[in-house]
């Protein structure tokens, strides 16, 4: 119900409102970790194209459940899309994606690009 009324706002281009609903959803509603991912990130996208005012918490938040739900690429290219490189780099690691870990360290200091090497080994 509640994933049919975000789709309602997103249908009537609300899409203030249909992010908010997109935002209620939690691993309450959906035990599937892949249906999870992908609302979480149609909410992302939402976002990114309608409501700029809202990306930098909309990132945050679900930047955050999907590390929870160990869907840490998701998490890092939503990290790496609004700038948070640290929060990217720490996710990118998680899933051993090292390459686009030492792409977004370099946008934040050199030390850090040396921890990425360390774990890499």
């Amino acid at each position: 119900e509640i994933l049919q009324s975000a789709k309602h706002w997103e249908d009537n281009r609300d899409y203030q409102k249909a992010i908010t609903r997109y935002l209620e959803i939690t691993e309450q509603h959906f035990q599937n970790a892949d249906q999870l991912e992908e609302i979480w990130n149609n909410c992302f996208n939402l976002a990114m194209s309608y409501a700029k005012d809202r990306v930098n918490e909309v990132a945050q938040m679900l930047g955050e459940r999907l590390i929870a739900i160990n869907k840490y690429e998701s998490a890092a290219e939503i990290y790496e899309a609004v700038g948070f490189f640290d929060k990217a780099v720490e996710a990118y690691t998680q899933c051993k994606k090292f390459d686009k870990a030492m792409q977004c360290a370099q946008n934040v200091r050199p030390a850090q690009m040396q921890q990425v090497m360390i774990e890499k080994i």
